[in-house]
């Protein structure tokens, strides 16, 4: 999105060239001198320029509001993630821990619960 508006201001940027020469076209046509015409152009040079650095800003704050967004959501997936983990693993000590109260053999709660021997051992 961010890369869009910045071609759009390129395009932008090339029309206000397109538009200077045709206000000094207009403007010689209609007689000023070239200090009236130079004065005028500076005065909408300044609103243009004025108005370039709101959508400048305005892209600006775009692209940080797109940033924090998709921040956000890679953080929640993440975060979705680690305790997807967690459950499992949470899921294997609880199936462990039924195996050793019903006095299963260690080898099988071991490959049952895909625990290691030690991690088995705290659950006693």
């Amino acid at each position: 999105m961010i890369f869009y508006r910045a071609v759009e201001f390129l395009k932008e940027e090339k029309l206000l060239e397109k538009l200077r020469k045709l206000f000094l076209f207009v403007y010689a046509l209609s007689g000023l001198t070239k200090e009236q015409v130079s004065e005028k152009l500076s005065k909408i040079s300044q609103r243009l320029g004025d108005e370039a650095m709101t959508t400048a800003q305005k892209l600006h704050e775009e692209g940080l509001k797109q940033g924090r967004e998709e921040g956000l959501e890679e953080g929640l997936e993440k975060g979705l993630e680690q305790g997807l983990e967690r459950g499992r693993e949470e899921e294997h000590r609880v199936l462990a821990k039924r195996l050793l109260d019903r006095q299963v053999e260690l080898d099988i709660i071991i490959e049952t619960s895909g625990l290691s021997q030690e991690e088995i051992e705290k659950l006693k």
